[in-house]
C-alpha cells in the first residue's frame, strides 16, 4: 500500500479529486457561493482546481473574521474610555484668589441681592437661637408652683475614691426641681 502511494506521489490526481473538492466548496460555502465562482469562471474562460479555490475561500473567511474579532476590541476599548472618562476623577484643590470680589461685579443687583440674603439669614438664624434658648424659661414661668416637685437627694450617696474604698457622702438639704424668679 505504501508502495502504491509513493508510486501515485508523482501524478496529479486533481482530475480525480476536483469533483471531491467541489462538493466540499459547496458544502462549507453554499451553493449560492459556488455558483458565483462558476459564473466567474465561464466569463472570464478560467478554470481553477477546486481545492485552491477552497483554500482561498478559508483563508478569506479567516481574513475576515479577524477583520471583525479586532473591531469589536477596538469597540470594547472605546466603550471602557468613555466610561472611564464618565468617573468621577479626583482633581488636586485650587485655593481660592487673593483678591476679593467687589459688591458691584456681575449682573449687578443679583450680587447685592445675594450679600443682603446672606444678612437676613444670618440675623434669622440668631433670632430663632435666642428663642429657642427662651423656651424652657417661659415655660417653667408659667407653670403654678404647686406643679414644681420637689426632689428629695437620697440621705447618703456613695463615692467611689479608689478600687477599694467607698466613701458616703451626706447632703445636708433637698432641692427644688424648679425656681421662681
Amino acid at each position: 500500500m505504501f508502495s502504491d502511494f509513493m508510486a501515485l506521489q508523482g501524478r496529479d490526481l486533481s482530475p480525480v479529486t476536483n469533483e471531491l473538492w467541489r462538493q466540499f466548496y459547496s458544502r462549507k460555502f453554499g451553493p449560492e457561493s459556488m455558483n458565483l465562482v462558476l459564473e466567474r469562471m465561464k466569463k472570464k474562460r478560467v478554470s481553477f482546481k477546486w481545492h485552491l479555490l477552497y483554500q482561498a475561500k478559508v483563508r478569506e473567511q479567516e481574513e475576515v473574521q479577524k477583520k471583525c474579532v479586532d473591531r469589536l476590541k477596538q469597540l470594547y476599548k472605546e466603550a471602557d474610555m468613555q466610561k472611564q472618562s464618565r468617573q468621577t476623577q479626583m482633581c488636586t484643590k485650587v485655593p481660592p484668589s487673593s483678591k476679593r470680589k467687589s459688591i458691584h461685579s456681575g449682573a449687578g443687583s443679583s450680587s447685592q441681592f445675594n450679600h443682603i440674603k446672606g444678612r437676613l439669614m444670618k440675623k434669622s438664624r440668631i433670632e430663632f437661637a435666642k428663642s429657642e434658648a427662651q423656651m424652657p424659661k417661659n415655660n417653667m414661668r408659667q407653670l403654678p408652683a404647686k406643679f414644681c416637685a420637689q426632689r428629695t437627694v437620697p440621705s447618703t450617696i456613695p463615692i467611689q475614691k479608689s478600687a477599694s474604698s467607698v466613701s458616703l457622702l451626706q447632703p445636708s438639704s433637698t432641692r427644688l426641681m424648679c425656681t421662681k424668679k
